[in-house]
């Protein structure tokens, strides 16, 4: 029996600006991942690890980063380790692995970028590792390698970074994989990266998307796994290990639901960890429902951020787009306000108005009101 842990996606060195302050604590946690990844090796005591690409997020790259992750595979001893570039991570002229110091490299650590030997073969456990680096971002090239029967191995496995061709979904110039491909390959176990979900393609042969072992931004359903794999005389087996610990969270709220600012807040605070990452949408203005400053009848997220903010590892709150015929009046705002007298004047505008230029000033009301409460489109 052959036991194999499959990761890939990892994207070390990614900046998340769009979390800004936090994101030096999303990057420290895709390391402390990476680690449990590798503990994870060592305590199921597996032959093979599997990075099916995008281990970094690009080829700029810290010497430290690099170190770090040389280091963390040297911990592994025995275990073999086969990776193959991604598409962040890819195998162009600028490639970070191109520039690995050799004397630096653990022995254990195997980098499949020969096109024209694509494999590494180990007599020690009967197994041929295959794979193609990918030599730029996007392209059309097939990233699935080809098998070579010189060796008899009793397992073949192939390493793949690329997009699995779904009609009307996936894109031909994002390193196409068909079902065709992986049904005539005579492959044991493909080992796919790029999609960040784990997810099994194919069952002869055995073909899963690990996804990331830690998931990376909002919407990526079943993410922040790795996948341990034992093939043996075809009883094989994929058993999911969840190693994420980020938690990226999205919610909706009806302000008409709350009664005060109160029940809003412990509303949001049920989502609440030190890694947790949520996103809150409004459907209505703060202002016009009483969650502002008191007096001032302006839209304040700031206050409602500042009060939760130390409760999660980041917090983002915005609000959704309103539709033109939102019904927006000045009596739900004070007149002493700069935007409760545009609404008013407008108002006026309106009702005199002939029909021709009252649907004109009604979208002019509108779009102005959005303007003066901070919003940065409809």
């Amino acid at each position: 029996m052959i036991k194999i842990l499959h990761t890939a996606d990892i994207h070390l060195g990614a900046k998340f600006s769009g979390l800004g302050r936090s994101g030096d604590r999303v990057r420290a946690q895709l390391k402390k991942t990476f680690m449990k990844v590798i503990d994870l090796a060592l305590e199921k005591n597996v032959d093979l690890l599997l990075v099916a690409g995008d281990l970094f997020n690009s080829n700029q790259i810290s010497r430290a980063t690099l170190g770090f992750i040389l280091g963390e595979f040297a911990r592994l001893g025995k275990t073999h380790v086969c990776l193959v570039p991604g598409t962040h991570d890819c195998y162009d002229n600028s490639s970070i692995y191109r520039n690995i110091e050799p004397s630096l490299v653990p022995p254990n650590f195997h980098l499949l970028v020969d096109e024209e030997n694509p494999f590494v073969f180990f007599e020690d456990l009967g197994v041929t590792v295959y794979g193609k680096p990918n030599r730029s971002n996007r392209g059309g090239e097939k990233p699935l390698p080809v098998l070579n029967q010189k060796f008899n191995s009793k397992y073949n496995i192939a390493l793949a970074h690329g997009s699995f061709q779904i009609p009307s979904k996936s894109q031909e110039n994002d390193f196409p994989i068909t079902l065709e491909e992986l049904e005539k390959s005579g492959f044991d176990y493909v080992a796919l990266g790029h999609w960040h979900s784990t997810q099994e393609v194919c069952k002869k042969p055995l073909t899963y998307y690990s996804g990331s072992p830690e998931q990376l931004k909002f919407g990526e359903k079943d993410s922040g796994n790795v996948l341990l794999v034992e093939l043996n005389e075809g009883q094989h087996r994929v058993e999911k290990i969840k190693t994420g610990e980020l938690k990226w969270q999205e919610m909706e709220l009806e302000l008409d639901k709350f009664k005060n600012s109160s029940e809003l807040l412990r509303e949001i605070e049920k989502y609440e960890g030190e890694q947790n990452i949520l996103k809150v949408r409004f459907k209505e203005n703060l202002g016009l429902k009483g969650f502002s400053e008191p007096g001032s009848g302006e839209q304040d997220f700031s206050r409602l951020k500042e009060v939760l903010d130390d409760q999660f590892l980041h917090l983002e709150l915005e609000q959704m787009p309103q539709p033109l015929n939102s019904d927006i009046s000045s009596k739900n705002l004070p007149q002493h306000t700069v935007t409760g007298q545009f609404l008013k004047i407008m108002e006026e505008k309106i009702s005199s108005a002939n029909e021709e230029n009252r649907e004109k000033y009604q979208q002019a009301k509108v779009l102005g009101y959005l303007y003066l409460s901070g919003k940065e489109g409809i």
